[in-house]
């Protein structure tokens, strides 16, 4: 399955509406052409889907408990914590809505995850053309 494919089926199953779709479709969008991150299943399909759900949740006036506090300790001391949040404020840009803080420690979580994945799959690229 792919990124796409999620979303249809998301939207299929009526857990995303088109609004919805076309905001991730902006974010996805966003991170290849700022920050030349491709999005794919491997690598961001928990973010995506949470980010999606989490759309839904602000949509409908749902609220989620907030990450608890020892675990955004941990998330804040990331080397890539900065890099997340500005990230994250790059999405409420690119969507044009605020995204509450309950929602925001989840987001930054999956954000921390995707930063962490791809700088470890550059070091593993840049050890794979050292070695050759």
């Amino acid at each position: 399955m792919n990124l796409m494919t999620r979303l249809v089926i998301l939207k299929d199953a009526g857990q995303i509406d088109q609004n919805i779709h076309g905001d991730i479709i902006k974010i996805i969008d966003m991170f290849d052409e700022k920050y030349n991150i491709k999005l794919t299943e491997e690598n961001a399909s928990m973010l995506i889907t949470h980010l999606a759900i989490s759309f839904k949740r602000i949509k409908i006036g749902e609220t989620v408990n907030p990450i608890e506090e020892i675990m955004y300790e941990e998330i804040r001391a990331d080397k890539n914590y900065k890099k997340a949040e500005a990230i994250f404020k790059d999405i409420e840009v690119t969507i044009g809505k605020s995204i509450n803080d309950n929602e925001k420690g989840f987001i930054i979580m999956h954000l921390c995850s995707l930063l962490h994945n791809e700088d470890t799959d550059k070091n593993t690229d840049e050890n794979i053309i050292k070695d050759v």
